[in-house]
């Protein structure tokens, strides 16, 4: 069976990386996929960019337009899919050749939700580290475990009629996935590499919004609160944020063995 896939790319001021992501989409050995950008009313050269590849796409269609943030963008993306499964390719992420191979492969019409793994991507100076992300269980997402989203495929018909709450400004896909599992739908994990996400600093800032979001979430959809956990992984961030500057002052090679290599990152230039 050969299944129709829409996947979706959301941007904003992307120019520095859109292009990557966009040419790990046309290096697909699977072409049966239609492919939707939403740009958020870029003021760089992100549409040109974009405008540049449009023509080597059998199937897309793309939006500029100011919108409400990220996720209300993705609602605009999947209002106009067409495809059985959805995916979403962040503007500074990029699929693995066989990425949509591999989910049509493993795919059937009893399964909602078909995820594999997604590694990280990080630049130190003029090194290059990955890292494969966490798997969990899925029935850890009720302690808040997230699944990793960036390389799920989710049942359009089930998309389209569960969109993300635009009231969250970080963590409405956990959200989006956890209503999914309390509504008892098929989640089904595969061992392959899908995607890779680039990944930046956030600030303690960031990190204290991204877990109010959560336990937020969490009261609402399960009726209890982790404010006391929140609390502990926002301690254990500052903590770790502190430590990244204590590091920096070392030299390079000592910088990399306790940033990277002794957390199980690997080179990979």
């Amino acid at each position: 069976m050969r299944y129709r896939f829409s996947i979706i790319t959301v941007c904003f001021n992307s120019e520095k990386t859109i292009e990557w992501t966009i040419k790990s989409l046309l290096a697909q050995s699977y072409e049966n996929y239609e492919y939707i950008i939403v740009d958020g009313g870029s003021t760089d050269s992100t549409m040109e960019i974009v405008n540049k590849y449009k023509d080597e796409f059998n199937n897309i269609q793309i939006i500029s337009e100011p919108d409400k943030g990220i996720y209300d963008a993705m609602n605009k993306g999947i209002k106009i899919c067409r495809g059985e499964l959805i995916g979403f390719l962040n503007s500074d992420d990029y699929y693995e050749p066989n990425a949509l191979e591999q989910i049509n492969d493993n795919y059937a019409k009893d399964i909602d939700i078909i995820y594999g793994d997604t590694y990280f991507i990080d630049k130190y100076k003029d090194k290059i580290f990955e890292k494969k992300t966490e798997v969990y269980f899925i029935d850890e997402i009720k302690q808040g475990r997230m699944i990793p989203h960036t390389s799920a495929f989710v049942k359009g018909e089930l998309m389209k009629k569960n969109l993300f709450d635009i009231e969250y400004k970080i963590v409405a896909d956990y959200k989006f996935m956890l209503q999914l599992y309390l509504m008892d739908k098929n989640f089904s994990y595969i061992p392959y590499r899908i995607n890779n996400m680039c990944i930046g600093g956030a600030s303690t800032t960031q990190a204290k919004k991204l877990l109010t979001e959560y336990a937020k979430c969490q009261k609402e959809l399960l009726g209890q609160s982790i404010q006391n956990k929140i609390q502990i992984k926002l301690t254990c961030l500052k903590m770790k944020l502190k430590k990244d500057i204590a590091l920096k002052v070392l030299n390079d090679k000592t910088y990399i063995k306790f940033k990277y290599i002794n957390k199980g990152w690997k080179v990979i230039n």
